[in-house]
């Protein structure tokens, strides 16, 4: 098993605990960061807006950035440059939003 399958076991492992909103949202970070990682930024997308619909944090913002720009290089659509240029804008202004993140979803 390699170090990124180990680490999404392990991510697998502590969700299964039931974390607290926080926690969940740690794990849930971790796993956009893995996935992007692995080459698979569209789960990792994936992975990363179901959580923003719950609740965010700058930490989860910066991995969505990260997911949304390799999401547009590995595929070329448009709706990847626009919400990694909306993320990426409120994080230059230092604008977070509210915790209930589905106004910056697709």
């Amino acid at each position: 098993m390699g170090e990124l399958e180990l680490a999404l076991t392990a991510l697998d492992a502590a969700f299964a605990l039931g974390p607290s909103d926080w926690a969940e949202r740690a794990v849930h970070t971790c796993a956009v960061a893995v996935h992007c990682d692995r080459n698979d930024p569209e789960l990792a997308v994936t992975i990363g807006e179901e959580q923003m619909a719950r609740s965010l944090d700058e930490k989860l913002l910066h991995a969505m950035a990260r997911a949304y720009y390799d999401a547009l290089e590995a595929t070329g659509r448009e709706e990847y440059r626009e919400s990694w240029e909306r993320i990426s804008a409120l994080l230059d202004a230092g604008r977070l939003p509210a915790s209930n993140g589905r106004q910056l979803t697709r």
